[in-house]
């Protein structure tokens, strides 16, 4: 698939985060900890009290108008991802009223988009992530309509499901935002995207815990194998 053949849509992408969430909703997700926005969206998030992320309109009309797993804490929500929550933009605005020019909103962008990054992350686009280990990075280009899965296993790229975006960043973008995540991530069309991590439920590289918290099947492993050496066992094959 090829960038022309993409456009970016508020609503198509509302849909597609509020899709997902029912999904994991459907698995192991507390239902009541999704948060849908009123009509007119979240009254809290507004050009004013988001300008100290540096975002676009487009970028805060979106986070506006975006169901969220609620997180009380910036590290003690529900998992999305393996050990690994999605930014709940609401309730961050609310903890700190709103995002000044200050150090929390350098803090807000490292952990969404990457410590070592987000430098060279562009005001079209919002990570959808909060991590501070940087193990999941979704960056979502609301200027060209698709997610970057950045160090995304290259296997995966290979194999999804849903085609990647095959343009070369270095020929649509700039170098440094080419080098810093648009030229080494998985990059879709944000539905597409929506449906390679549903993907991952299903094939078993993501499990369930319980209702907060979830692990990638090598992890699951490894604590298997750990345990296995532990009582004696030969685990040559695991």
């Amino acid at each position: 698939m090829h960038l022309s053949e993409v456009t970016y849509s508020e609503e198509a992408t509302v849909a597609a985060v509020r899709d997902y969430y029912q999904f994991l909703a459907s698995m192991y997700l507390d239902k009541t900890v999704i948060q849908e926005p009123p009509k007119d969206g979240w009254p809290c998030i507004t050009p004013e009290s988001m300008r100290g992320l540096g975002k676009t309109d487009k970028v805060i009309s979106l986070l506006r108008h975006l169901p969220y797993i609620h997180s009380p804490r910036y590290d003690q929500g529900p998992d999305a991802l393996p050990s690994c929550m999605f930014a709940d933009w609401k309730t961050r605005t609310e903890d700190q009223n709103g995002f000044g020019t200050d150090k929390y909103s350098k803090f807000a962008r490292m952990s969404s988009e990457g410590a070592g990054i987000y430098e060279d992350v562009p005001p079209d686009v919002i990570g959808l992530t909060w991590d501070a280990e940087d193990r999941y990075i979704f960056l979502l280009d609301t200027r060209l309509g698709v997610v970057y899965w950045v160090e995304c296993d290259y296997h995966l790229r290979l194999h999804s499901s849903r085609p990647c975006i095959r343009d070369c960043a270095y020929d649509y973008a700039p170098e440094n935002e080419a080098d810093a995540f648009r030229g080494e991530s998985g990059t879709w069309a944000i539905a597409d995207f929506f449906q390679v991590l549903k993907d991952q439920y299903k094939h078993l590289n993501f499990l369930p815990q319980s209702s907060m918290r979830n692990y990638h099947k090598d992890d699951c492993m490894r604590a298997v194998r750990s345990a296995l050496l532990e009582h004696n066992y030969h685990v040559d094959d695991i």
